[in-house]
């Protein structure tokens, strides 16, 4: 019996030829773009592709696929009609979404098909919008579970928000699919002009997910903004954390950048980040033998500083550190302090936590102490109770 084998006709019938793909040095598997996985066709040939087009995983694929074309329609600038795509102004900005109601619809339809088409993509663009504020307010996508009979009560004369349909899994998809592709491609733009950039990464137990979740953040010259940018650019999640994994891991989430731009890799001290750097500077030199080095500022440079000030500090002997961690410490837990300092003093504000290894940031903690001694000045010059000493 003749198996079956791939023919290359199937790539332009139009049942098959958005999805369906060869497998290099096997002529009897087929490999789909969707489900992003080979299969088997050396039994029932065609019919193979018909059978995998039907099932469960592949139909729900393509559905997501077209509604992401939809998202990307409304996302991409095209020449005489649509909109241009939202900034990252747009999640900051308050502003209200320009009124779409008093637009003639376009030419895709006249009278009631018109109005039909018209209103969906002022629905969708309202949905889109909604999850923009959700992405900026930190809400959970359970919050949009009951949105939509909640907006229809609120604005009973609106046609929007009777179709308004942005619940829990819509909500996560048009963040997922939509808007976290259209910005982080404006985020690699911006990136690939700067002349150089740098990479942080640090890995942490993710407790959900039960893996190490590796976050990668780039810091560069930003033209749009005119300032040196820090920006959250992907996360990898891993199993084993070794060396290999960390550079593989690495290479894969920074390839849509030039690494000849790339300066520096800020990273925390384990030796597995030694033997990750030294991988990542061989790899780099065979690849490119003239290719400037990575500058080392050593394990962690923010470490550094942070080390800098704390030496700096016990070389003066003033114990700055001991009294700002004590003046956190009177108040911490102690309801009884507290209300007897908001009346003594007529005032709501107390010491913050100090950190004896993070100095650049405890300057809040030391202006806080500050107007805490001060708002205490000539109350109580001299405290009889040992807790106040």
């Amino acid at each position: 019996m003749t198996r079956g084998r791939f023919k290359s006709h199937w790539k332009d019938d139009s049942q098959y030829k958005d999805w369906i793909g060869e497998v290099p040095g096997d002529v009897h598997k087929a490999y789909c773009k969707f489900c992003r996985k080979s299969f088997d066709i050396s039994n029932m040939g065609v019919a193979s592709l018909k059978s995998h087009s039907k099932g469960q995983t592949h139909t729900k694929l393509a559905g997501q696929l077209n509604n992401e074309r939809r998202m990307t329609d409304f996302l991409t600038t095209k020449t005489g009609e649509g909109r241009s795509g939202p900034t990252s102004q747009d999640i900051e900005s308050d502003s209200q979404v320009p009124s779409t109601s008093s637009e003639q619809p376009t030419e895709k339809g006249s009278g009631a098909q018109g109005k039909t088409f018209f209103s969906s993509q002022a629905v969708f663009e309202a949905e889109i919008r909604w999850v923009m504020k959700m992405v900026r307010s930190h809400f959970s996508f359970n919050s949009n579970s009951d949105i939509s009979n909640t907006f229809a009560q609120m604005f009973p004369d609106s046609e929007i928000a009777k179709q308004f349909t942005c619940g829990a899994t819509k909500s996560a998809y048009l963040i997922c699919f939509g808007l976290y592709p259209h910005f982080k491609e404006q985020l690699i733009e911006d990136v690939r002009k700067a002349k150089c950039h740098v990479v942080s990464f640090d890995e942490c137990l993710n407790k959900v997910t039960q893996t190490e979740q590796m976050d990668i953040i780039l810091r560069y010259w930003s033209e749009r903004e005119g300032k040196v940018a820090v920006r959250y650019f992907t996360s990898e999640f891993l199993g084993h954390t070794q060396a290999e994994k960390l550079l593989e891991s690495i290479n894969r989430s920074l390839s849509p950048l030039d690494p000849k731009k790339l300066l520096q890799i800020s990273m925390d001290g384990p030796t597995v980040n030694w033997k990750f750097l030294r991988i990542f500077q061989e790899d780099k030199s065979k690849e490119d033998p003239d290719a400037p080095k990575l500058i080392n500022l050593g394990s962690c440079g923010l470490h550094v500083v942070h080390g800098s000030f704390q030496t700096g500090e016990r070389e003066t002997g003033w114990k700055i550190g001991d009294a700002l961690r004590a003046l956190w410490q009177v108040f911490h837990d102690s309801p009884a302090r507290r209300e007897d300092f908001s009346e003594l003093t007529k005032t709501a504000r107390f010491p913050l936590k100090f950190c004896a290894t993070r100095w650049v940031e405890d300057l809040q903690v030391a202006e806080r102490a500050n107007r805490s001694v001060a708002s205490c000045d000539g109350v109580h010059p001299q405290p009889q109770e040992t807790s106040e000493e």
